[in-house]
């Protein structure tokens, strides 16, 4: 029932932020506030992380969560009376509903995507990456304890030790998104792409090298790369999808359709690197998720060489 309540939650928010900060700011300092906002994501995390770390060990494991749960009800109160909206131009219902108006921004996102060849390649992506993200991310602990052989390890010491990795990933990802906000990377597209290809080989490499190792220090330095590199992408692959959305209008439910591409791609690929897992081995289903990333290195070069076509192309439409 707590799953549900948070899809259905998850759904009103779904690109619901990127698309508030760049009508109120926007396009050219949304880029930096993305990555900004990322940066301070992460600072909470880091500081986060140890008291959550201390609360599961002393006190009950699941404790973070509740508080956690309070956190966010808190979140949406303070938001609910300081969250300014100055720039939302609202439908007009004289001649309209809500369901034609949904109607109208799918049927207007539809013909975009047509118009582009960049947004096919763009969800395409998406889909690839929820495709192997859900293997990993349900496999790596077993994978880990297995190679390392720290299953007999007690609940408590377990706690401790994902919190002390998940805490030395933050702080990698803090620092790269630090540097990534005093540069100008952020900012041009060709640059942003090239950035997010480099961070889908390191994945790859690094997934196929956590899959294969057998030492606790290749298998924390493998980890760290995948994580690390997957939170320096996230504000970057905001920034992109933004900067070629061509109507404020939609921008909302272009975010909100790439996060279901990507759920798609989880609900696909999560079972299929569970059965390998189970009828093979836990190595071999994480290879399997390394190999379903890879046609997306082919999909970002297409996606550079067409960037300035694409452009004229979406201007030609609008």
């Amino acid at each position: 029932m707590s799953q549900v309540l948070w899809g259905i939650g998850y759904t009103f928010t779904s690109g619901a932020h990127q698309a508030w900060i760049a009508d109120e700011i926007g396009e050219d300092r949304a880029s930096e506030a993305f990555v900004n906002g990322a940066k301070a994501g992460k600072l909470g995390e880091v500081i986060a992380i140890p008291l959550s770390m201390l609360i599961g060990y002393y006190f009950m494991i699941n404790l973070p969560i509740i508080i956690g749960g309070l956190s966010m009800v808190g979140l949406a109160v303070f938001l609910l009376i300081f969250m300014k909206e100055e720039n939302f131009k609202p439908v007009q219902h004289e001649n309209t509903s809500t369901w034609k108006t949904l109607k109208s921004n799918m049927n207007q996102m539809v013909h975009y995507t047509k118009a582009s060849y960049l947004m096919r390649i763009l969800f395409l992506i998406a889909l690839f990456f929820g495709l192997y993200s859900e293997g990993f991310d349900r496999l790596w602990i077993s994978h880990f304890l297995e190679e390392t052989r720290l299953a007999y390890m007690t609940e408590g010491n377990l706690v401790i030790l994902i919190g002390c990795i998940n805490f030395v990933v933050m702080l990698l990802s803090f620092v790269g998104l630090h540097f990534i906000s005093r540069s100008s990377l952020h900012h041009q597209l060709n640059t942003i792409y090239v950035s997010l290809l480099i961070g889908c080989v390191l994945i790859i490499t690094s997934l196929t090298g956590f899959a294969l190792s057998t030492g606790i220090i290749s298998l924390l330095c493998f980890y760290l790369i995948i994580q690390g590199t997957r939170s320096v992408m996230a504000p970057l692959e905001d920034t992109r999808l933004n900067k070629i959305i061509p109507d404020s209008s939609t921008r909302a439910t272009f975010f909100s359709v790439k996060g279901q591409v990507d759920a798609i791609g989880q609900i696909s690929g999560g079972p299929a690197i569970g059965l390998i897992a189970a009828n093979f081995s836990i190595k071999i289903a994480m290879i399997a998720s390394a190999i379903l990333l890879t046609p997306v290195i082919y999909l970002y070069q297409l996606a550079i060489k067409n960037l300035e076509g694409d452009r004229v192309t979406l201007e030609i439409f609008l």
